[in-house]
């Protein structure tokens, strides 16, 4: 379980299962494996935005959040 602070329907900060559900439940990103293989990336506030990431790109992504939370 993680609480974050991201709650759109509210103040208090609640428990998700995942980062990615708190994420997408509250509307701000969802990530989505499609038939074709690749993946959705979309802004969740009103869907219009959205990107389309191969395996590796996805990969990549997730090293950059890593490297991210280690060096700032």
């Amino acid at each position: 379980m993680y609480k974050l602070d991201c709650d759109a329907y509210g103040t208090e900060i609640l428990e998700y299962d995942s980062i990615m559900e708190a994420l997408n439940q509250n509307r701000i990103v969802s990530v989505k494996k499609q038939p074709d293989g690749n993946f959705r990336v979309r802004e969740e506030c009103d869907e219009h935005f959205f990107g389309s990431l191969t395996r590796e790109q996805l990969k990549a992504w997730g090293e950059e959040l890593i490297e991210i939370a280690e060096n700032e």
